[in-house]
């Protein structure tokens, strides 16, 4: 099993690496252009070997701390990463969502609802740093969950251009959570005595500059873009 364990874990940092190079320039390639097309092609797949990966990881090695807060990161950030390509098929197929979007968002409140239980159970053993981490990843699968059913089920009015700022959003959630995963297992390597607020840094800052910051800024370029009278109005 030892053995079958490091080469899954060699292929989940390979795919990890190609998510975080490709998200990166898929971020800041010119949207709509072959450029940001293919990369995000290849972040699309490096992510799925991620969420894979991650699965059969924690199967061999279950009750490992950090596989459990992995296959969280895997499970909310493909869910984003997947949503996020889903609304590019729907807008070409007439916005109407099918098997895939409705198997996924169920997979994802299931998996949302496990994750509160677990946050709970974690936080009365005493851990209430990981509680509450945990607790943030319920939000992000719930909370996804919740805005995909009201839009699939037509209680939410789509906005004009909605389906490219829901793909942006998903996207760069997906991304934020890849940079998190990715400067959480970095900073485990750090020497004993690193002071505390690098770890804090770890864990907070990806949420924040591209979680956070970066989609507002996304999201409101673009719908100034699509309604222009928006911005008029700002500026008044």
């Amino acid at each position: 099993m030892e053995t079958a364990y490091k080469y899954i874990l060699a292929l989940h940092v390979a795919c990890g690496f190609v998510a975080l190079l490709t998200g990166l320039i898929a971020i800041f390639a010119k949207k709509g252009k072959p450029l940001h097309n293919r990369v995000g092609l290849i972040y699309f797949w490096g992510m799925f070997g991620v969420f894979v990966t991650t699965l059969v990881l924690f199967s061999l090695k279950p009750t490992k701390p950090i596989l459990q807060f992995f296959l969280m990161v895997a499970v909310a950030s493909f869910y984003q990463t997947f949503t996020g390509r889903r609304t590019l098929g729907r807008k070409k197929a007439g916005s109407q969502p099918t098997w895939p979007d409705w198997l996924a968002l169920g997979i994802v409140v299931v998996f949302g609802l496990g994750t509160l239980g677990f946050s709970g159970y974690t936080a009365l053993q005493g851990n209430w740093f990981m509680g509450t981490l945990y607790t943030g990843f319920t939000w992000v699968c719930l909370s996804s969950g919740w805005q995909d059913w009201r839009l699939f089920t037509g209680r939410t009015k789509p906005e004009k251009g909605g389906w490219l700022i829901l793909h942006i959003m998903r996207m760069m959630s997906s991304y934020a959570a890849t940079v998190t995963a990715f400067m959480v297992n970095m900073s485990g390597r750090l020497p004993e005595g690193t002071p505390q607020w690098v770890y804090l840094t770890a864990w907070i800052l990806p949420g924040v500059l591209i979680g956070v910051i970066g989609i507002r800024r996304y999201v409101r370029i673009w719908r100034e873009k699509f309604n222009p009278a928006a911005k008029v109005m700002a500026v008044a």
